[in-house]
């Protein structure tokens, strides 16, 4: 059986050689960081070289459509555009948030995203959105529990849109009795507001 004095010494070699292999890859990382900052600075992209209205316009077609026309605006996800194009590039992000046509239509469900998200896609949506141009809101809340309803997402969900509320032009909201109080306890300003529809079903007639 081996001494105590020399498994610490086993173990202070492996320490050592810890160590080292740590900074050898640091020491890579921070190589690699340098070439793809140098590679971001020499490369050229021609797709970066078009016409901001050009861009904007290939963007508008890439928006999601519905499968049949009636079935209402696409649910949308941060793998879709507008979204998308936020995360590609800079240049991709002003353009996207430059076209209006991008953010005129929104339709949220709660089903599709973790309370704490649904605070910051309002946010982005609706600051990209244009004052004095036209913006559908749709909102499903049909599956809020009283989890939910105290959570700091819903909270920064609530601050968003009683933020921007001026901008919305119709509101289409979707929700069971008990998620009512959401929209009565804040405080919005619905000076644009021109159409409103509100579908109310209890949680009993959603699920026959």
């Amino acid at each position: 059986m081996a001494s105590t004095a020399a498994l610490r010494a086993q173990i202070a070699s492996l320490d050592k050689e810890t160590s080292s292999q740590r900074k050898h890859l640091a020491d890579l990382e921070t190589s690699r960081d340098a070439l793809v900052s140098e590679l971001n600075r020499v490369a050229v992209y021609p797709v970066l070289t078009l016409p901001p209205e050009i861009t904007s316009e290939i963007f508008i077609q890439c928006l999601p459509v519905p499968d049949e026309p009636d079935d209402g605006p696409v649910r949308y996800t941060y793998a879709d555009a507008p979204l998308l194009l936020l995360r590609v590039c800079t240049t991709w992000a002003h353009i996207a948030r430059s076209t209006p046509p991008l953010w005129s239509t929104l339709n949220l469900d709660v089903e599709d995203w973790e309370p704490e998200h649904i605070g910051s896609i309002v946010a982005t949506w609706l600051s990209a959105a244009r004052q004095r141009q036209p913006l559908s809101l749709h909102i499903s809340a049909f599956d809020w529990d009283e989890l939910d309803r105290a959570s700091d997402g819903l909270a920064a969900f609530l601050r968003s849109l009683g933020t921007h509320s001026t901008k919305i032009t119709t509101l289409i909201l979707r929700f069971t009795p008990f998620t009512l109080p959401l929209f009565t306890s804040a405080y919005f300003v619905w000076e644009a507001l021109t159409e409103l529809h509100i579908s109310n079903e209890s949680i009993a007639e959603r699920r026959r």
